[in-house]
């Protein structure tokens, strides 16, 4: 079985915070630290992750719900202007 490692808190934040202000890549940073790239990359995700923590997976389904009912009326109301903009200009 593999062992484990376990970074320090504060490195693992400072990794994240070079990751998203650098422009390099994941492979790169994660060699230059010597932590995994799959490690790195997923304390990246959990970071930009972190902040929707709060929301619970049927409140996102209900989120996710509206924002589709909401997409569905913009695409009707969509082509009903462009039947509109159609039979005005093919009358010309």
């Amino acid at each position: 079985m593999p062992s484990v490692q376990r970074y320090p808190a504060e490195f693992r934040r400072g990794a994240v915070e070079l990751a998203k202000h650098s422009g390099r890549p994941v492979a790169v940073l994660s060699r230059e630290l010597n932590v995994s790239e799959g490690t790195l990359a997923r304390w990246v995700v959990h970071e930009y992750t972190k902040g929707n923590a709060e929301v619970t997976p049927s409140e996102e389904v209900e989120q996710l719900r509206r924002e589709c009912a909401r997409l569905v009326q913009e695409r009707v109301i969509l082509k009903y202007a462009l039947a509109l903009y159609a039979r005005e200009t093919s009358g010309r």
